[in-house]
């Protein structure tokens, strides 16, 4: 029967053996990688199924160990070559782990640096979907979208999925109602820019003070926003009518294509310029005279 201490150095000695074994050989997987073509170089990663079938079980282990070997192996690829690697091992990583919030997060602000806006939204869509009760996912992506790429609508979207998975996030409501400003749903975001007013109305606080002060102003902008498109679509059906604009806003009303003449929100007459046929408001507006304390 052998002892316990030739246990101990027959483990210790094939352990040893394993290290430079394993270590031999990566030093020859480097050497053929570079020589190799450059598509050639992602073997490093198998195949999802593969990659599962090696797990034994532990899926989330392998992909937080994939995670540290992408992380250690990101610059030795080529630019060439290095998105579609990237591409690649965190599809494999959050197909073993598809709660790994952080590797959608993780891939979209790698994808983010070069501005590659398909891979950027390739790894978030695929968190949305596999994560139904996450929003910070889509948050995320709203936020690319509206502070990076610009793109109201694609904002709103990704806002608005966040919104229904967290509706108590005044964040997500706030960011929702701006992007549909800008996109052109100034009801719907004009509504939301009131609730946010109402629930902070008596909140001194820091979190209070911020979003009182960004609703008032919104709601201003958005109510004159509102204002100029209705004057505009009644000045081209008179235009359509008399083959001129309006001379004034009062002859607008008189021929029926308004109501009412309408007023800023401080309830102050619009300036109308007959050569476009648009209004500007001209009101001096202070937000904290509106909320009456800061």
């Amino acid at each position: 029967m052998r002892s316990p201490i030739l246990k101990r150095f027959i483990a210790t000695l094939f352990a040893i053996l394993l290290f430079f074994s394993i270590f031999n050989i990566h030093k020859d997987l480097t050497y053929i990688t570079r020589i190799y073509p450059d598509e050639y170089r992602s073997y490093y990663i198998p195949s999802s199924l593969h990659a599962k079938v090696f797990s034994l079980g532990y899926t989330n282990a392998l992909s937080d160990l994939l995670y540290l070997w992408f992380v250690y192996y990101w610059d030795w690829y080529g630019k060439n070559v290095r998105y579609s690697y990237m591409e690649h091992t965190f599809e494999v990583m959050t197909d073993l782990d598809p709660k790994n919030q952080d590797a959608y997060i993780i891939a979209a602000l790698l994808a983010f640096v070069p501005l590659k806006w398909d891979l950027v939204y390739k790894f978030l869509d695929k968190g949305i979907e596999k994560n139904p009760e996450n929003y910070v996912i889509p948050y995320d992506a709203g936020n690319y979208a509206l502070f990076s790429e610009k793109n109201y609508e694609r904002a709103a979207k990704y806002f608005q999925i966040a919104f229904e998975r967290n509706p108590e996030r005044t964040t997500i409501k706030n960011l929702l109602a701006y992007s549909l400003s800008h996109k052109g749903d100034l009801e719907t975001s004009l509504k939301y820019f009131e609730e946010i007013l109402d629930k902070y109305k008596n909140d001194d606080s820091p979190e209070g003070n911020y979003y009182r002060f960004s609703s008032v102003l919104h709601i201003f902008e958005v109510k004159n926003e509102i204002a100029k498109r209705d004057v505009e679509k009644a000045v081209e059906k008179y235009r359509a009518k008399f083959g001129k604009n309006p001379p004034s806003l009062r002859v607008l009303k008189k021929e029926g294509f308004i109501n009412e003449i309408p007023k800023d929100p401080l309830g102050k007459d619009y300036e109308y310029d007959p050569n476009s046929g648009t209004i500007k408001c001209v009101s001096k507006f202070n937000p904290k005279e509106v909320i009456g304390r800061w």
